[in-house]
């Protein structure tokens, strides 16, 4: 279980949830999402255990990381970012 703190959470939802569009983690679409933490990370983000706030791409990536111990959150929010940064820049 992660030590994210509720302020840092909502920092982290501020830095990634995509402007105009709430629930959304930046540019992810739910296939890329999911791709990409099967991928990454051999996690189904799609399982109902990181339903627990809702169905939304960002609800899931936060109740991940409420999960996720420490290193294994700070090694998905490094590679959400990178990955975003990816899929801006195709866009």
């Amino acid at each position: 279980m992660s030590s994210i703190k509720p302020l840092e959470m909502q920092l982290i939802a501020s830095a990634f949830e995509r402007k105009g569009g709430a629930g959304y983690v930046l540019d992810f679409s739910n296939r890329i999402f999911a791709e990409f933490f099967a991928g990454e990370f051999d996690v189904d983000i799609y399982e109902s255990r990181f339903a627990i706030d809702g169905h939304g791409k960002l609800k899931r990536l936060k109740a991940f990381l409420k999960m996720a111990d420490d290193a294994e959150s700070a090694l998905v929010l490094r590679a959400v970012g990178v990955q975003g940064a990816r899929l801006s820049e195709t866009l």
